[in-house]
């Protein structure tokens, strides 16, 4: 357990240490990052021809989250802009 009982929410990719950590560590949260998360389809279409579609898809979705995740980022707080990408990036999630 965490001091205190405080939560840690960790961006990693899937490396072994980290899983174990979340497995083991009251409070130990992974976040899985999508960028590393986005070599996994990569690698799965490209070693697997029946999947190659698929794979396909999930890393244009992967990218469509990234222009939105950036718009949201360079969006001044409290703004139209703002306010529309947060629902770009949370369509995209959904």
């Amino acid at each position: 357990m965490l001091p205190g009982g405080a939560a840690l929410l960790a961006s990693s990719d899937f490396a072994t240490c980290y899983q174990r950590l979340g497995r083991e560590v009251d409070g130990f949260v992974n976040i899985y990052c999508w960028a590393h998360i986005r070599r996994y389809f990569i690698r799965a279409g490209a070693a697997h021809v029946f999947l190659k579609a698929w794979a396909d898809a999930w890393v244009a979705l992967i990218a469509e989250l990234f222009i939105a995740h950036r718009a949201w980022g360079m969006a001044a707080p409290g703004s139209t802009k703002e306010a529309r990408a947060f629902i770009e990036v949370s369509a995209v999630v959904a």
